[in-house]
């Protein structure tokens, strides 16, 4: 092959790749989910996504009853990439996922990032 075509097949491939695995700007930075109010059991959750392809993401949760209660947390960190209303993550942890997500306005006016069905707002 000659050189110029073998640079504009690099490029294509470059191209196609780089399309493939976008990090959209405006779902880059800290997102938060807060469930609670259902009897005594609480979740939060914190994501946070980096420009560079990057997460991290924490959780914890507590119940109490009326024979104790429990507490746990969890943490992981990977690398992300969105291809169609999908993310996918990496993580040593979970491995590979696929998340379907969507963004929109809430009934306030913010903009929401709901991920596989759960709603994380900034």
């Amino acid at each position: 092959m000659k050189g110029w075509m073998v640079r504009g097949f690099l490029g294509l491939l470059f191209t196609l790749v780089s399309w493939a695995q976008q990090v959209p700007a405006q779902m880059c930075g800290t997102w938060s989910y807060l469930r609670g109010g259902q009897g005594s059991i609480m979740s939060t959750r914190r994501l946070t996504l980096h420009p560079n392809g990057t997460y991290e993401y924490y959780s914890e949760s507590s119940s109490s009853g009326p024979n104790g209660g429990a507490y746990g947390n969890d943490q992981a960190s990977g690398t992300w990439y969105v291809q169609g209303n999908v993310i996918i993550a990496q993580s040593q942890k979970e491995g590979l996922m696929q998340l379907p997500f969507s963004m929109y306005p809430n009934e306030n006016g913010y903009v929401v990032l709901e991920i596989d069905g759960d709603v994380y707002v900034r």
